[in-house]
């Protein structure tokens, strides 16, 4: 089964994220350059929670699977991610 985003939410998640990256660069006076390794930045994680885990359920295993496949990241390394994040939070 795929499990995918609806058009409304991958654009709500793309703006999301790289309006991140372009205050980050803007506020530390860097010039703006989103690039694809900003994707794998810790951060991200927590903006592809917010979206998968309403649509599918905190750590379900199609909210995990659908995160790393939108940040091309591999499962484990994206469910350990997730799992330091939810730490981090205390969640």
């Amino acid at each position: 089964m795929t499990y995918t985003l609806s058009p409304n939410e991958q654009e709500k998640l793309f703006q999301k994220i790289v309006t991140s990256w372009i205050y980050f660069y803007t506020i530390n006076n860097l010039t703006v350059e989103v690039k694809e390794s900003d994707f794998t930045h810790p951060y991200m994680v927590d903006y592809v929670l917010t979206i998968v885990d309403k649509k599918f359920g905190d750590d379900t295993t199609e909210s995990l699977a659908l995160g790393a496949k939108i940040l091309r990241q591999d499962l484990n390394d994206y469910t350990k991610t997730v799992e330091s994040r939810r730490i981090y939070y205390d969640k």
